[in-house]
């Protein structure tokens, strides 16, 4: 839109685009340009997929499998560089009491708390709520636990052990904090003081690095069961982009991709690097859903310290909205309402409802008259509501 008001094109450019895009592309709403070759001649790198219910290490390290080790041995022989990607910070996604079993929770969040070794507590990642010094269960006073899963401190610690020639550097949001601290942590890898980087989505995008040769992705599985639309094309584009990394110099590069779900269209697509067949396969599931790019999408969440007050407000504003739109508004439809995916944050219980429409521009008009009469959609007070205009997250 600002492009149109300005008079000056606009360029969107990417190797695995939302499927909105390349649908507008497709129909000729946009213009396509493709790029068919990698710069300065460089292959695409060849993508493995192993299959990690039949193939992994035992004891304490489950999640790296003989077939990645062996080849992360063999390029760091070769005084090449190797990136391993997986989305989970953290030491542990969670501690658990070997006793009891009891896992301790965020008592603001429906999370369970990430452990992180450094320091010693255990964080929660979305109010930031951080306890120290849990030496015993509050439930059975046992001080034996248990660190099930992994995240990449708990990798970062194997790896120096696992790999003599390794030196790892760990890069996620705890050690890049800041644009300053990620330059300075990537430019001492691209000086090659480190050979193997470690990292979350943060090595996954706008990283070219001639000296890597190898990509492994530790769980390619990590957000593909999310309650989202979304989920497969987010899964698809972390892995796409992720494989760019590899190959990008002189050098040809490989990438192996460990999942649970080795038949996973979504994961076989990603392995093939094949765009096309991808989109085809969910532009005809969301035709059938009538979801984005076949309608517009508007979420509503609805937030409040009691839990019966919120499930209430939901009810009056479904009932609301559906005596608006059936009178003289556009036609929508009504997903939910149901509480979130996250029902408890930051204190607030969490509901939430999807409309569906087709004609968004007249939906909002109703809505922006409708919060001009009545602000708030004329709900309580104490219900903190916010709408999301075609929402990229639905947690």
């Amino acid at each position: 839109m600002r492009g149109r008001i300005n008079g000056i094109p606009v360029l969107l450019g990417s190797a695995s685009p939302s499927l909105e895009s390349y649908h507008h592309a497709r129909s000729g709403k946009y213009d396509l340009l493709t790029l068919e070759e990698r710069p300065g001649g460089a292959v695409l790198p060849g993508v493995t997929v192993v299959d990690m219910t039949s193939r992994r290490l035992h004891g304490d390290t489950p999640y790296l499998s003989f077939t990645l080790k062996k080849e992360i041995d063999r390029r760091l022989e070769a005084d090449q560089q190797v990136i391993l990607f997986l989305n989970r910070r953290g030491y542990s996604p969670q501690l658990k009491c070997a006793e009891c079993g009891h896992v301790p929770a965020c008592p603001d969040c429906e999370v369970k708390l990430t452990y992180h070794k450094s320091g010693r507590k255990l964080t929660c990642h979305y109010c930031g709520h951080v306890l120290t010094g849990y030496d015993r269960c509050v439930k059975c006073g046992g001080n034996r636990f248990l660190f099930p899963g992994a995240g990449t401190q708990k990798v970062e610690e194997h790896m120096a052990r696992l790999f003599q020639r390794g030196r790892v550097l760990r890069f996620d949001s705890d050690t890049a904090s800041g644009r300053k601290n990620a330059h300075l942590l990537l430019k001492e890898f691209a000086e090659r003081r480190h050979n193997l980087l470690l990292g979350t989505q943060m090595v996954t995008k706008g990283l070219d690095l001639p000296g890597v040769t190898l990509v492994g992705v530790l769980s390619a599985d990590l957000g593909i069961d999310l309650p989202d639309f979304r989920a497969a094309e987010k899964t698809f584009a972390r892995l796409l982009q992720v494989a760019g990394r590899s190959g990008r110099g002189q050098r040809p590069g490989d990438v192996y991709v460990q999942t649970y779900y080795p038949e996973s269209s979504v994961i076989g697509d990603a392995a093939r690097q094949d765009y096309s067949s991808f989109f085809e396969r969910e532009i005809e599931s969301r035709r059938a859903h009538r979801f984005p790019p076949f309608s517009r999408l508007v979420r509503f969440v609805l937030a409040s310290r009691d839990k019966r007050t919120v499930e209430e407000a939901t009810g009056r504003l479904v009932d609301e909205l559906t005596h608006r739109t059936s009178e003289q508004g556009p036609a929508i439809d009504i997903l939910g309402p149901t509480a979130c995916p996250i029902g408890l944050l930051r204190g607030l219980n969490r509901r939430h409802l999807i409309v569906r429409t087709e004609r968004p521009l007249e939906f909002g008009r109703l809505l922006t008259d409708w919060e001009r009469d009545r602000p708030k959609f004329g709900l309580p007070s104490a219900v903190k509501v916010s709408v999301d205009v075609d929402p990229d997250d639905m947690m």
